[in-house]
């Protein structure tokens, strides 16, 4: 901040900055500036503290040398903090669903914010429903989850994050909660044609219904030929395929009929 003391004569005078904050009233920065000229702008630094010292509001309390009244100015305090970045597992929620979050706290500096973090539900009138306080973890990003309650009003939700006691420094992320029914899970199959006309590779996909994919087991078999209409493997035959779904890539399969004809998957 810049401080001068007016003064009609340029002549040299001391001026005292003092620092307190707001409640509980304590002295946290004083500094006198020595022989500094009238009308002059001086630069004092001024760097917020931590701990109990800490303060939404500090009051400034300037006074010059034989003056007998001083300048005093409420002046808000902030943390060290850029931005909380904020991420749900899903976009859309369904009554009793738990909404997992990640949170990133960053300093000005990039650095992982040292501070605690207050968390808040927050239903679609604005009323915050649940609160929760989570100290800095060392891992980079902070979990919490919520769960959400049975009976609600749909529509758009949000999870406010803020420093703990700086109400004003909000950041906030939104969601959709509905009323809904999805399939558990969708399974994508691709059946290609090889060199030999009798095998054939299948390429199988399955993903959740939030798009999300699955890891586990499933059969393929040939049901029928398409023309005479009679089974070139039957299901119960035992010449099934059992193939391991992966979630980082498709399973493929490799089929042989019983006939040259195209089986139908």
């Amino acid at each position: 901040m810049l401080v001068t003391a007016c003064s009609s004569a340029n002549k040299l005078v001391d001026i005292s900055v003092e620092i307190h904050t707001f409640y509980p009233s304590l002295l946290v920065f004083r500094q006198i500036l020595q022989a500094k000229v009238a009308g002059s702008l001086n630069r004092v630094k001024f760097f917020v503290p931590g701990g109990v010292e800490r303060s939404d509001f500090y009051r400034l309390v300037v006074r010059a040398q034989d003056d007998n009244e001083s300048f005093e100015e409420i002046i808000p305090g902030a943390p060290d903090l850029r931005n909380i970045y904020l991420q749900t597992d899903k976009t859309v929620y369904k009554p009793t669903d738990a909404v997992k979050l990640r949170a990133l706290p960053l300093t000005t500096s990039g650095k992982l914010y040292g501070g605690s973090l207050d968390f808040a539900l927050v239903n679609p009138d604005g009323f915050e429903l649940i609160h929760k306080i989570r100290p800095t973890s060392n891992n980079r990003f902070l979990a919490v989850e919520f769960q959400l309650p049975h009976h609600l009003a749909f529509g758009e939700w949000k999870i406010v994050a803020r420093p703990d006691r700086q109400k004003q420094h909000i950041y906030s992320i939104t969601f959709q909660v509905q009323k809904y029914e999805l399939s558990q899970f969708r399974v994508h199959v691709l059946a290609r044609e090889t060199d030999d006309l009798d095998l054939y590779e299948i390429d199988v996909l399955a993903r959740y219904a939030n798009g999300r994919q699955i890891s586990g087991k499933v059969s393929i078999w040939c049901d029928c030929d398409a023309n005479n209409n009679k089974s070139v493997i039957s299901s119960d035959s035992g010449k099934s395929f059992l193939c391991i779904l992966k979630s980082s890539k498709p399973a493929i399969v490799t089929v042989a009929t019983l006939s040259t004809n195209k089986a139908a998957v």
